[in-house]
């Protein structure tokens, strides 16, 4: 869980650099990810391709 809070602050620290914005600005997270045209978070997009990945690994003849 700690690995998890420390991408999403980094995530979020990336975003501010790029917008140029800094906490003293009072912008809510949602906001900046928006402005950003971001969709899915830096935890989501690793479990999906793990996810996907598993699918991949499930389907393979056990055999070859």
């Amino acid at each position: 869980m700690e690995n998890i809070r420390s991408l999403r602050v980094f995530e979020m620290s990336v975003a501010r650099k790029i917008l140029g914005c800094s906490k003293r600005d009072h912008k809510r997270n949602t906001d900046i990810l928006n402005e950003l045209s971001i969709k899915k978070d830096i935890v989501e997009i690793p479990r999906t391709r793990r996810l996907s990945y598993f699918g991949h690994f499930a389907r393979m003849n056990p055999n070859k």
